[in-house]
Protein backbone atom coordinates (compact mmCIF):
# COMPACT_ATOMS: atom_id res chain seq x y z
CA UNK A 1 0.00 0.00 0.00
CA UNK A 2 1.09 3.40 -1.24
CA UNK A 3 1.11 6.28 1.41
CA UNK A 4 -0.75 9.65 0.02
CA UNK A 5 2.83 11.84 1.01
CA UNK A 6 1.40 13.39 4.07
CA UNK A 7 0.53 13.50 7.67
CA UNK A 8 -1.74 16.21 9.68
CA UNK A 9 -0.95 17.15 12.84
CA UNK A 10 -3.59 18.70 14.85
CA UNK A 11 -3.93 20.20 18.50
CA UNK A 12 -6.54 19.86 19.18
CA UNK A 13 -6.78 22.00 21.89
CA UNK A 14 -4.76 24.70 20.50
CA UNK A 15 -6.76 24.79 17.10
CA UNK A 16 -3.60 24.35 15.04
CA UNK A 17 -2.26 21.67 11.91
CA UNK A 18 0.42 21.36 10.53
CA UNK A 19 1.35 18.99 7.18
CA UNK A 20 4.68 17.39 7.62
CA UNK A 21 5.67 15.28 3.95
CA UNK A 22 5.83 11.28 5.03
CA UNK A 23 9.31 11.54 3.80
CA UNK A 24 10.66 13.35 6.83
CA UNK A 25 8.60 11.12 9.22
CA UNK A 26 9.85 8.03 10.85
CA UNK A 27 9.48 4.79 9.42
CA UNK A 28 7.00 3.46 12.53
CA UNK A 29 5.20 6.38 11.92
CA UNK A 30 4.17 6.02 8.31
CA UNK A 31 1.62 3.12 8.75
CA UNK A 32 -0.37 1.81 11.30
CA UNK A 33 -3.04 -1.30 12.10
CA UNK A 34 -6.82 -1.06 12.23
CA UNK A 35 -9.14 -3.04 14.20
CA UNK A 36 -9.44 -5.34 11.85
CA UNK A 37 -5.82 -6.10 10.96
CA UNK A 38 -5.37 -3.89 7.74
CA UNK A 39 -2.17 -1.78 7.43
CA UNK A 40 -3.78 1.53 6.31
CA UNK A 41 -1.68 4.64 5.96
CA UNK A 42 -0.94 7.28 8.92
CA UNK A 43 -2.62 10.46 7.07
CA UNK A 44 -3.40 12.47 10.55
CA UNK A 45 -2.44 12.89 14.34
CA UNK A 46 -4.20 14.67 16.96
CA UNK A 47 -3.24 15.29 20.27
CA UNK A 48 -5.91 16.49 22.81
CA UNK A 49 -4.98 17.10 26.74
CA UNK A 50 -7.20 15.19 29.36
CA UNK A 51 -6.48 16.67 32.45
CA UNK A 52 -3.22 15.90 33.54
CA UNK A 53 -2.69 13.73 30.08
CA UNK A 54 -2.71 14.15 26.59
CA UNK A 55 -3.54 11.75 24.35
CA UNK A 56 -2.41 11.16 20.84
CA UNK A 57 -4.30 8.93 18.08
CA UNK A 58 -3.47 8.53 14.53
CA UNK A 59 -5.38 8.03 12.27
CA UNK A 60 -6.01 6.30 8.23
CA UNK A 61 -7.35 7.96 5.18
CA UNK A 62 -11.12 6.60 6.74
CA UNK A 63 -10.57 8.39 9.71
CA UNK A 64 -10.11 4.46 11.62
CA UNK A 65 -8.20 5.26 14.48
CA UNK A 66 -4.86 3.04 13.91
CA UNK A 67 -3.17 4.03 17.39
CA UNK A 68 -3.37 5.96 20.72
CA UNK A 69 -1.03 6.76 23.22
CA UNK A 70 -1.50 8.27 26.70
CA UNK A 71 0.96 10.46 27.92
CA UNK A 72 1.29 11.39 31.76
CA UNK A 73 2.63 14.84 32.76
CA UNK A 74 5.88 14.63 35.27
CA UNK A 75 4.46 17.96 36.69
Amino acid sequence: MRHPGQVTFADLDAGTEKVVAVDTLPEAMRFGTSADGVTLPVTRVEARLRGKQRVVRELGPGGEVLRSTVQRSIF
